[in-house]
């Protein structure tokens, strides 16, 4: 007969489990530190206008997730067909600005950039109403490669080739005390290194 342990007692592999799990976590925090994998502290009054200010660890799942290959060919199909739909939509500024005019009404950084494409399309020029971001382009060894931020400043690279006028310039407006301010820093240097010394 195999005696109970008191219901109060936790059980030995719980608490080995535990510290197990919180050496884990302190770990994988402590490599973000190292790596990058940071963004700015709300908690933290200068976290967002002053760079190194207030960080930490980004949000990260400390054991693997589960995510089949087949859901992954679906969301590479799909970027395709809402890649062409951000297209078509682009090249359509009255849709754009009356399909977000109740959006516009409601939050503050939507209308700033409504404000900003109308005064483009006033004197007709081109502009990428960014609703999506490149947040966190991470390139890990341990799934498909992913070229994120390079190819999104690739992709701003061609497009400013394409718009063929010297003067142009890429701009990237982000609200203020934004919290992923170091994203837009990755985009900077990769089109400096990229774009900057050729064109």
């Amino acid at each position: 007969m195999r005696a109970k342990a008191p219901s109060s007692a936790e059980p030995v592999w719980d608490r080995k489990a535990a510290a197990v799990q919180a050496e884990m976590v302190e770990a994988a925090a402590m490599w973000c530190a190292m790596h990058g994998l940071v963004v700015d502290d709300r908690g933290n009054p200068r976290s967002g206008t002053v760079p190194g200010v207030g960080l930490v660890h980004a949000p990260f799942s400390l054991l693997p997730t589960r995510f089949p290959a087949s859901f992954w060919k679906q969301a590479c199909e799909l970027t395709r067909i809402f890649n062409e739909l951000v297209d078509r939509v682009s090249l359509d500024g009255k849709f754009l600005q009356g399909s977000l005019s109740r959006t516009k009404k409601v939050e503050d950084f939507t209308a700033w950039l409504l404000e900003i494409h109308a005064k483009m399309m006033a004197v007709n020029k081109k502009e990428d109403l960014n609703q999506y971001s490149e947040v966190l382009g991470l390139d890990s060894e341990r799934i498909p490669r992913n070229w994120a931020a390079s190819q999104f400043a690739e992709a701003l690279g061609k497009a400013w080739v394409e718009y063929n006028n010297e003067s142009a310039v890429v701009t990237m407006v982000v609200q203020a005390e934004e919290r992923n301010m170091y994203d837009q820093y990755w985009l900077i240097n990769h089109l400096k290194e990229s774009w900057c010394d050729d064109h």
